[in-house]
């Protein structure tokens, strides 16, 4: 499995795609990096709830959160071009090589 991001904007999108394959065949559109009272996290899709806070619509643990982060920042600094940034990680199957893809 390959994991991609793709900025748009101040945002981007993390895409897994299968070995071999150029489509993805998860998306998670719609992440930014923000700085928090902690230092800089990735923040995922999420919606304001009528009682307050966010319904957030995706969640990533912290192994997960630091990989894309490493991916993502490098990125973000890069200068804008027309296209949208994207970089390819293959070694990432071996964090999810139970997924039988």
């Amino acid at each position: 499995m390959k994991l991609s991001i793709a900025w748009h904007d101040d945002k981007f999108n993390i895409e897994f795609t299968r070995p071999n394959e150029d489509k993805a065949f998860l998306s998670i559109k719609g992440c930014k990096i923000v700085e928090g009272k902690s230092g800089p996290f990735i923040s995922m899709p999420s919606s304001p709830k009528k009682s307050g806070g966010f319904w957030n619509h995706a969640w990533a643990d912290e192994k997960f959160q630091s990989a894309v982060m490493q991916m993502a920042r490098p990125l973000a600094k890069a200068p804008p071009k027309p296209a949208p940034k994207v970089q390819d990680h293959s070694g990432f199957d071996t964090m999810q090589s139970d997924v039988p893809y």
